[in-house]
């Protein structure tokens, strides 16, 4: 750290460093004191003047959101702008705000899709946009999306899978639905928690036999009719 604030980057550099202490409180007050200076990016100083109100709690949901969405405009730098979308589409997320976050995830899809770059972040937004999707009763489309979520993503794959699993039920797809059941006999992907697996085996068990009951009753009626 420098002994004194000789340039703008060494502020930066100062905020980051009270940011990572968990001192949002100064590390905001610095980072303001970045805003459209030459030497950093003005988008990577708004993602974490964003950041540092969200951490802090207590801050107003639209000011932070509108930080995250100078941030992403504004940022020449690929991950930042991930990161920025992100973080605007999780805030609208928590306010039920469901095309609005769905919009920032696949922002953030759109430029992993590009750039062929299936990071942490990028499939996050994967997951959530599918779950946005079923939201708005867009079941069709949520299954696709999460399918695509299980080719990319081994840490998101057993939840995406159920997710398809329960969207299948709501169309009507019993057929579809208990296959995606079956697949669930197998074992977890390497480093997913095998206790929330566990969990999800058992949901998946309690849906195969209620399945089974529906398409043996469906059975029973056609075949009486």
């Amino acid at each position: 750290m420098c002994p004194y604030i000789p340039n703008i980057q060494c502020v930066f550099d100062m905020a980051l460093l009270y940011e990572q202490q968990g001192d949002y409180h100064r590390a905001y007050q610095l980072f303001q004191e970045c805003i459209y200076k030459e030497g950093v990016d003005t988008g990577d100083v708004f993602f974490h003047c964003a950041w540092c109100l969200e951490q802090s709690g207590g801050s107003d949901p639209e000011k932070v959101l509108e930080l995250y969405q100078k941030a992403s405009r504004q940022t020449r730098i690929d991950i930042v702008r991930m990161n920025s979308s992100f973080r605007a589409g999780w805030i609208l997320l928590q306010e039920w705000q469901y095309r609005k976050a769905g919009e920032y995830f696949l922002e953030v899809v759109e430029l992993a899709e590009r750039q062929n770059d299936w990071n942490d972040i990028s499939c996050n937004a994967l997951y959530w946009y599918a779950l946005t999707l079923e939201n708005q009763g867009q079941y069709l489309e949520a299954i696709r999306w999460h399918r695509k979520v299980q080719a990319v993503s081994a840490q998101f794959l057993p939840e995406s899978r159920f997710r398809e699993l329960l969207c299948l039920v709501r169309i009507g797809a019993f057929q579809e639905a208990l296959h995606v059941c079956q697949q669930f006999t197998e074992p977890p992907p390497h480093g997913f928690d095998p206790n929330r697996y566990l969990e999800l085996q058992q949901q998946a068990e309690q849906e195969k036999q209620m399945l089974e009951a529906a398409l043996k009753d469906d059975y029973l009626s056609h075949r009486n009719n």
